[in-house]
């Protein structure tokens, strides 16, 4: 199992001296803002931003007009609030995990941010893998306790971990990164951005307006990674490191695995670690995440990516961090799916959804609100057109993206009761929250392989159809609503990630209702159709997609 072996080799290796020079200048960084944090304790930590700003802590080198508006007072008293209230908790579990570790096994701190993480690597085989030759504590979102259960683990080896907002100098860092990156899709961003700042007018807030005329203050890598210092002090010195320094230093793990390198909330953990000298690992979780994110973990040791095609993205987008070490994977999401981890038989399962067996299946799989703001609208003219030509010749079920609503798509539902809609999970109604259940992932099973055809916009569940010889169609039309700034549905398909998905022809790329139909009655007819061409880019975008089964 390459996954497996890569982190059994970091904790037992005798590690060099870090020789990075920009990583060593944000880790220094880090601990001065730290340090800080404790000299300018006795303020009320509900002024802690005033008071940065206003002491000599505060770099003056930067140059910046007004500082003042890097920093929302809220996102610091939030982050504090979360930990003191968590802290009683942390310190109960410590005490019983002492108590019950076995010390001849190596101990893992493995950090689960999202959703996203659950269902790549709790809900995979790594999960038992990991636990065969370890001790693992899961630090993860509250409600993943009651995973426990599912996953055979005591209550008390799981730590629920705050929900950190950004602060507003990560925006800044965001839009200089856009600015500075090579890669093809932070360009895109960066033309979209100046565009929309100057036809959207007073849809765009003053502060984000205000933000990107800062970020043309830093033109140069060195501009850059300055800026990046001011962050990290600024982090270290607002943010409670301290105490998660304290929690981090008395768990004392070999390792520390973040399963999400481009999460936010997995920073004070990751950066702890760091300031601990804990050895850590970063999983790239998503295809797209170096090519169109714009922080990654920044001091961990190794990087776990999909593809050689991933590298290269490292090196464009984040060449501080090139010099890391790197090794190929592959990805455990597309486990259950290959291996064909079914919920139920296709017989129950189209009894269930009230499905008509000998119809082909197109599974229709929706976006967020703001990937596709205008997405009932389309669902509402295509399931009519089908309706009105096309009923007797196949049939449609919904798969509801993790953070879309049910309540966005009344009127479609009213009208059409006999196309099925499923939810990724069912907390999915509270907040931007998905954490899925071993019941929930046997769901995105089965509607993969059974289904004949999916059709979404720009998705993740094109390649994950790929994985077992789906056809994917893909909407690029987007009925004129738009929300992103940055990021419009038309520019999706010239991303970095997703740009051979189309000019290949591994997947058809639709710009009408129209060309919709006639490209799902074309695989219906030829399932064969482009199926070289799928596997071949599946392949490119996950090298390994079962390599943590071997071995």
């Amino acid at each position: 199992m390459r996954l497996i072996e890569t982190v059994k080799r970091l904790i037992w290796r005798t590690d060099e001296n870090r020789q990075r020079t920009d990583e060593n200048r944000l880790l220094n960084a880090l601990r001065d803002g730290v340090k800080k944090s404790e000299q300018i304790a006795s303020s009320d930590y509900k002024k802690y931003g005033e008071v940065f700003i206003k002491s000599p802590y505060c770099p003056k080198k930067l140059n910046l007009p007004d500082v003042k508006i890097l920093f929302k007072r809220e996102s610091i008293i939030n982050a504090r609030n979360q930990v003191n209230a968590l802290t009683s908790v942390w310190k109960e579990r410590l005490n019983l995990l002492v108590k019950g570790q076995d010390t001849r096994r190596p101990l893992i701190s493995l950090v689960i941010p999202d959703g996203q993480s659950v269902r790549t690597f709790l809900l995979t085989d790594v999960w038992r893998r990991l636990n065969s030759w370890s001790d693992v504590i899961v630090i993860a979102p509250e409600g993943v306790e009651n995973l426990c259960p599912t996953l055979a683990i005591k209550k008390e080896r799981v730590l629920p971990m705050p929900n950190i907002a950004r602060m507003r100098i990560d925006t800044l860092l965001r839009f200089v990164h856009y600015r500075n990156s090579g890669g093809q899709t932070h360009q895109i961003f960066t033309k979209n951005i100046e565009a929309s700042l100057t036809g959207r007018g007073d849809e765009i807030s003053k502060v984000i307006r205000r933000l990107w005329e800062l970020s043309s203050l830093f033109s140069s890598r060195e501009d850059y990674c300055r800026l990046y210092e001011f962050t990290m002090m600024a982090y270290g010195a607002l943010y409670p490191m301290n105490e998660i320094c304290g929690i981090v230093s008395r768990l004392s793990p070999d390792v520390v695995i973040n399963a999400n390198a481009i999460s936010y909330n997995a920073r004070l953990w990751t950066r702890a670690a760091s300031i601990e000298g804990i050895p850590s690992v970063a999983f790239v979780i998503s295809w797209d995440n170096l090519s169109s994110k714009w922080l990654v973990d920044e001091f961990v040791d190794l990087y776990l990516l999909w593809s050689e095609e991933m590298e290269e993205d490292l090196k464009t987008s984040f060449p501080i961090f090139a010099s890391k070490e790197k090794i190929i994977t592959g990805s455990p999401q597309f486990e259950p799916i290959i291996k064909k981890s079914f919920s139920i038989s296709r017989e129950a399962f189209f009894e269930k959804y009230r499905l008509k067996d000998g119809v082909p299946l197109i599974l229709y799989t929706t976006g967020s609100k703001t990937t596709f703001p205008a997405e009932p609208e389309f669902l509402m003219e295509m399931l009519s057109t089908w309706r009105n030509k096309y009923y007797d010749r196949m049939q449609f079920m919904i798969r509801m993206h993790p953070k879309d609503r049910l309540s966005r798509y009344e009127m479609v539902r009213a009208t059409f009761p006999e196309v099925p809609f499923t939810l990724a999970g069912e907390n999915l109604q509270s907040g931007e929250r998905w954490l899925p259940t071993a019941d929930d992932i046997g769901l995105l099973v089965d509607q993969i392989n059974y289904c004949d055809i999916i059709v979404n916009v720009a998705s993740t569940m094109t390649i994950e159809g790929f994985a077992v010889e789906k056809p994917s169609v893909n909407i690029g039309f987007d009925l004129g609503k738009i929300d992103s700034i940055h990021y419009p549905l038309k520019d999706y398909y010239n991303s970095k990630h997703y740009f051979d998905v189309i000019t290949t022809g591994a997947a058809n790329l639709a710009m009408n209702y129209e060309e919709v139909f006639r490209y799902i009655l074309h695989y219906l007819e030829d399932p064969a159709s482009g199926r070289d061409t799928r596997k071949a880019i599946f392949l490119k975008k996950c090298t390994y997609p079962l390599i943590h089964l071997s071995g």
